[in-house]
């Protein structure tokens, strides 16, 4: 009975300090996940530095332009034509956004 007893503390005490390890373990990956230095977040951050330049102000609002012009003036479009042109406008006023409110307002906006 003493011998059974034994066997069965010394395996509680096994699979408690396995289970430690384990919790330790993921507890350390968890708070690396955490610190912000994930693979993707650089490229994110650049792109987002991308689209709220100055650059994106001018190249926005010179796809506003150029897109508007083709609507009004572009004569007969296909109808694919018109939609591609939509596209551009819409892309162009998205980029335009962010720096526009930016500029005027003083509040940063959220780059979608």
């Amino acid at each position: 009975m003493q011998r059974t007893s034994n066997r069965n503390q010394s395996c509680l005490a096994f699979r408690l300090a396995t289970l430690l390890t384990f919790v330790w373990a993921f507890s350390v990956l968890l708070h690396a996940a955490a610190a912000g230095n994930l693979p993707w977040e650089r490229p994110m951050q650049t792109i987002a530095t991308s689209l709220t330049g100055p650059v994106a102000y001018a190249v926005g609002l010179i796809g506003i332009a150029i897109a508007s012009g083709t609507m009004l003036w572009g004569g007969e479009l296909t109808e694919f034509g018109r939609r591609a042109c939509m596209i551009g406008l819409v892309v162009s006023v998205l980029v335009f956004a962010a720096p526009m409110l930016a500029s005027a307002f003083g509040v940063n906006a959220a780059v979608v």
